[in-house]
């Protein structure tokens, strides 16, 4: 019966994240307000890294600031991180507090209901995607280990068409 279980498991995809081509620019999120804020708005300027995280999670902890420099090494091209958090409500202070103390000039979004993570996919955290000024998908990565943001660049430098580096 366990032999059955573990090939079970095996045919299963272990994540049903957003497949690479599918369009995220009618999903919105809110900001620590509840001010709705849409994907769509934040994508004229530029491309978007959007980063699932929470503050429980001790990976998301470590991606984000990977993240965050990579988004100032290409800033001038219009990139953005757009983190948005899954934590619930009460929590929100939390996001503020961690957020100040590690310097950053951006803030989280929040998905209350979990609803625009869930439109993409989202199973686990972190997830993170990279999304085209035109809404669409074109890479998306779960978990976060020391130097993946090396596939995350090499993808966004093909999305603003700079080539291999």
């Amino acid at each position: 019966m366990a032999l059955v279980f573990i090939i079970a498991l095996l045919l299963v995809p272990m994540t049903s994240i957003a497949d690479e081509g599918v369009f995220a620019n009618e999903i919105s999120f809110q900001d620590l307000s509840g001010e709705t804020v849409a994907l769509e708005s934040m994508l004229a300027e530029g491309p978007v890294i959007l980063d699932f995280w929470a503050t429980w999670c001790g990976p998301c902890k470590l991606a984000m600031p990977a993240w965050s420099r990579l988004t100032d090494e290409y800033a001038e091209h219009g990139v953005q991180l757009v983190p948005v958090s899954w934590d619930h409500e009460r929590m929100y202070p939390r996001i503020t507090s961690w957020f100040d103390k590690q310097g950053f000039d951006f803030s989280s979004l929040v998905d209350p209901g979990k609803t625009g993570g869930r439109a993409l996919g989202v199973v686990s955290l972190p997830t993170t995607y990279l999304i085209a000024p035109d809404g669409k998908v074109v890479f998306s990565h779960v978990g976060y280990a020391q130097g993946d943001e090396r596939l995350l660049e090499s993808e966004l430098r093909k999305v603003l068409d700079l080539g291999d580096e």
